[in-house]
């Protein structure tokens, strides 16, 4: 989705304009997204949500929205664009802005931009600075969103932590039947409920506490809407 990643600049996009509802066929070929912990009650009622494979680099911990059969495809986005769940994950509203970590800065970010995106242009839509060079409110909105969600990001990624270090996540696929063809899901993974089930009293307090058990809970149930990949589109 982000494709050609720059730092915004107030004097290399001066004149650019953000064109917003400009609907989302750049989603049109993610078949999942990252969800911070806030989200998962929500966007459960509408994907399967799942877990990252072990030590796969791309991805860290988090949950993931299954959005699409194979690899380059989300049955949540119509042939016009148009966006077919009822729920948008933050990972996908965000576009086509992103935090990107300073190296030399512990825990500051940079804002950047995708320049491919469709809803960046120099001639309609809102403009992201004035003729001061100053950022109007879209920028400022922006820059809310992407700390509040790079918040929720981080605090979910703690949380989370805890079901690597109990070792419940197992490695799960879906087998689909889709018109004539049998799909098969793979690389990711889901709660061993046998395993959660065997844990101490005490672990599981501390996760009603903490929040993962709902995490865990919402995830278990959004498995059902496996089959809303197959019947959109």
């Amino acid at each position: 989705m982000f494709e050609n990643l720059v730092p915004l600049d107030k004097k290399k996009h001066a004149h650019y304009k953000l064109k917003l509802n400009d609907g989302f066929k750049f989603a049109s070929k993610m078949s999942m997204s990252l969800l911070g912990g806030s989200e998962v009650a929500e966007a459960s009622k509408f994907f399967p949500i799942v877990f990252p494979e072990k030590n796969v680099e791309k991805y860290p911990l988090l949950p993931m929205a299954l959005m699409g059969l194979g690899t380059k495809n989300n049955s949540f986005v119509s042939d016009d664009g148009k966006w077919m769940a009822g729920y948008i994950p933050n990972h996908i509203k965000r576009y086509p802005f992103i935090f990107a970590a300073i190296p030399e800065k512990n825990k500051q970010f940079a804002v950047m931009m995708d320049m491919d995106a469709p809803q960046l242009n120099e001639k309609e839509g809102q403009p992201l600075f004035n003729s001061k060079g100053e950022p109007e409110k879209i920028v400022t909105q922006v820059k809310t969103f992407l700390s509040h969600f790079q918040a929720d990001i981080d605090r979910t990624e703690k949380i989370l932590s805890a079901m690597e270090s109990h070792d419940i996540l197992v490695s799960k696929q879906f087998k689909i039947v889709q018109g004539e063809k049998n799909v098969v899901m793979r690389g990711f993974r889901v709660v061993d409920t046998k395993k959660l089930s065997d844990l101490d009293d005490a672990v599981l307090s501390s996760w009603v506490r903490n929040g993962l058990m709902g995490i865990i809970f919402a995830h278990i149930h959004s498995l059902t809407n496996v089959k809303k990949m197959r019947q959109a589109k």
